[in-house]
């Protein structure tokens, strides 16, 4: 299990907000590039982890400026934090918040996520088997 660098503690400590959180936490994970890459599975991405900008899928060659990359990484990062408030039934604390949105939009994807096992048994508040899920 990855353990959270002293930035994320210092963020959580600090009561800092889901976006805030999730901000960080993917900067750390998925960098900040404005070139496109294959990521570990071989999807072409771009900036924290985006796969599609402007619906589009990211390609080879496709470069962006830092500001466009931020501007796309926040919507996307906004997006998946509303789909977390409505679909998830259960009260959450901002770092499980960003680290559902991270999980749903970043790994799984937001469609899929709105089906998935790990959606229903947390809403049914099996949270030790919602986790199981992310592992699996």
């Amino acid at each position: 299990m990855n353990r959270l660098s002293k930035t994320m503690m210092a963020l959580i400590i600090g009561g800092a907000s889901s976006l805030t959180l999730l901000n960080q936490f993917l900067h750390e994970e998925e960098g900040d590039r404005t070139h496109a890459y294959r990521d570990a599975g071989g999807v072409w991405t771009i900036c924290k982890g985006l796969t599609h900008v402007d619906g589009k899928p990211v390609r080879k060659g496709m470069v962006l400026t830092p500001v466009q990359c931020d501007r796309l990484d926040r919507e996307q990062e906004q997006k998946a934090l509303a789909l977390i408030d409505r679909i998830v039934k259960v009260s959450l604390t901002p770092p499980q918040k960003a680290g559902i949105a991270s999980f749903c939009a970043w790994n799984i994807g937001l469609e899929k996520c709105e089906h998935s096992t790990f959606l229903r048994e947390l809403n049914a508040g099996h949270r030790l088997v919602a986790c199981a899920q992310i592992r699996r």
